[in-house]
C-alpha cells in the first residue's frame, strides 16, 4: 500500500519536520508498525505530508496502524497531550491509500517516494509531475 498523509497546518513551527518532531514521528510510526504487524517498506517526512509504502496482512490491523499514527503524528506535531484537544482540525483529510502491485509498480512508488524526500530535502531539484496523462 502507498499512503499519503497531509497536513494544509503542518508549517512553520507545526511542520512535522520542526526541531525533534521528525525523530519521534519517524520513531512512533516503527513502533505502531511493529505493535500492528506492518511492514514498512520506504518512508519519507517531507514536513507537511507523510508518505508510506508499506504490507499489510489484516484489514483490520491496517485499520488500526492508520488511525494510531494519525492521532500520534497530530499530537506529537501540535504539542498536546491526549485528552487535551486544541480547536484545530490536522488532517486536510482522509489518507490518501493505494493498493500496489507487486515488481515494476512497487518500484515505481518507492522511486517516487524517495524522489519526493529527496527534493523536500533539497538533495535535488524540484521535478513538476504530470497527473494528468493518460497513460
Amino acid at each position: 500500500m502507498h499512503i499519503v498523509l497531509r497536513s494544509s497546518l503542518a508549517k512553520g513551527k507545526y511542520s512535522m519536520l520542526h526541531k525533534d518532531k521528525g525523530k519521534r514521528i519517524r520513531q512512533t510510526i516503527e513502533a505502531q508498525a511493529k505493535r500492528f504487524h506492518i511492514n514498512i517498506y520506504e518512508f519519507a517526512n517531507v514536513g507537511n505530508h507523510i508518505h508510506l509504502l508499506v504490507k499489510t496482512h489484516s484489514r483490520d490491523l491496517f485499520k488500526g496502524f492508520l488511525r494510531a499514527i494519525s492521532g500520534l503524528i497530530a499530537r506529537i506535531t501540535l504539542g498536546v497531550e491526549r485528552g487535551s484537544a486544541m480547536a484545530l482540525k490536522f488532517w486536510d483529510q482522509r489518507p490518501f491509500t493505494r493498493i500496489v502491485s507487486w515488481r515494476k509498480d512497487f518500484e515505481s512508488v518507492k522511486q517516487y517516494v524517495i524522489q519526493n524526500f529527496d527534493e523536500a530535502m533539497g538533495f535535488e531539484p524540484y521535478k513538476p509531475r504530470n497527473y494528468n496523462s493518460t497513460a
